[in-house]
Order: structure tokens, then sequence, then C-alpha cells
């Protein structure tokens, strides 16, 4: 497999990028952080994937199959010299579709993660909670330099399709 080079930092990206590869699509998920504001244990309300009002952070969903490639990016909301650093995803519940565990943040600044599912659906019927895998996004938030109250996490779902 070839290097993936994600997307620079501060532009503006619709909440789900996909691009077609060989083995599947890349999709490119980025968590916008209002980083002025975010503090435990409020950071579901300043942090969202841009899904709507009527979709939770825990209810937003990414739709994957089995050679599919997610990259986790994290973006400010309005000042665009913050940082977002996505650290970790751990694995909650489910098949872990990824194979393992915990996927590690890869050190850039900004911090992104990358995981390619490994794994397809356990039934065939789409969208079947049977599919459906819980997940935890851990990140960092940098306003004006300096961190804010450590490491956050939003648990949103993977749902694995044929």
């Amino acid at each position: 497999m070839g290097t993936i080079t994600p997307p620079p930092g501060n532009l503006i990206y619709p909440r789900q990028v996909e691009f077609n590869t060989v083995n599947g699509k890349i999709h490119i998920v980025t968590l916008y952080v209002d980083t002025a504001a975010i503090v435990k244990p409020l950071q579901y309300q300043y942090a969202n994937f841009k899904q709507g009002a009527s979709t939770s952070n825990e209810d937003y969903t990414i739709n994957v199959r089995k050679g599919d490639i997610v990259i986790w990016r994290g973006e400010p909301n309005l000042n665009p010299d913050d940082v977002v650093n996505i650290s970790a995803i751990h694995h909650e519940n489910g098949r872990m579709y990824f194979g393992r565990n915990h996927l590690r943040g890869n050190g850039d600044d900004p911090e992104i993660v990358i995981g390619t599912i490994k794994k397809g659906p356990l039934t065939s019927e789409p969208n079947d909670p049977k599919n459906i895998e819980k997940y935890s996004v851990f990140f960092t938030v940098i306003h004006n330099g300096v961190q804010r109250n450590g490491t956050f996490h939003i648990d949103p779902k993977l749902c694995a399709n044929n």
C-alpha cells in the first residue's frame, strides 16, 4: 500500500470526504472543535462532526467496507492558529474492524489517526445493528498556544457493509 498524505491543516472540508482507492475508499473524517470554549465534561457541546443537530456525536456513524482507510483529523472552528490533535482511536465494542483495539496518532502537528478496515460485516444486511461498532476518538486542543483541559473524547460509530 502506498503512503497517504493527509490534507493540510486549516482547510475547510465537509464532515466526511471519500476518495476511491484500488481496495476501497479513503474516508477523511473531521472533528470540528470550538477551541476557545471546550471544557470537560461538556466537550459534546463544543465538538462535533458537523453532522447536524438531529444526530448526536454518539450516533454519528461512518459507513465503511473491508479495505477502506479512515483518517481522523481535527479542525478548529474559529481560530486557524489553534490546533486539534487526534491522538488515538479506541475500540469500545463490536467486531474490531481495524483488527486491533487501539490506534495511535501519527505524532505530527496537527496529529491525525489513520486506520485500515481489516474485517467485513457480520451480516449482509445494510446498516444492520450487528455491524455497528463504537469507538472513542481521543483529542487534545491547543488554544492560543496553551493546551486546554487535558485529553477529551468523543464516541462515534462505524458501520461495516458489503
